[in-house]
């Protein structure tokens, strides 16, 4: 059995290798590695703002998780019909995205479904098979 032996070319040798870069905490002001990601503002924290952002009455129920356990965010898409509504839900029953709207006016009785945990889900299922292609 023949191996692939790939050319590789001067010019791909000679290039500087680039580490990945920290994530910073999201918090503004703070400058901190962030280890903690809280899913429903969208933001990642440092260990410090973490357990300040659990301690706030506002954000204190907040799911804070760690960074690579994240919901990840939604891309924002504007409903054609409600231009002022995100789109966010999905309509099992039809299988077309809507913004809250639309569920309530054309889809009342369709089975829904939040859009952002099944794009997590489905994100986190490509991260996967990306990383069982490489391993391979």
């Amino acid at each position: 059995m023949a191996l692939f032996n790939p050319v590789v070319t001067e010019a791909v040798q000679n290039e500087p290798v680039i580490g990945q870069h920290y994530l910073e905490c999201g918090t503004e002001g703070c400058e901190k590695n962030c280890q903690f990601y809280c899913n429903i503002c969208h933001r990642p924290l440092c260990e410090q703002c973490r357990e300040e952002h659990q301690k706030s009455p506002e954000t204190k129920n907040h799911e804070v998780v760690s960074y690579r356990q994240r919901k990840r965010q939604l891309p924002e898409e504007k409903c054609k019909v409600h231009q002022n509504k995100d789109i966010d839900i999905i309509c099992e029953d039809c299988q077309v995205p809507l913004c809250s709207k639309c569920a309530m006016q054309d889809h009342r009785k369709h089975a829904l479904n939040d859009l952002e945990t099944i794009y997590s889900e489905r994100f986190t299922l490509c991260l996967e098979e990306i990383y069982k292609i490489h391993q391979y």
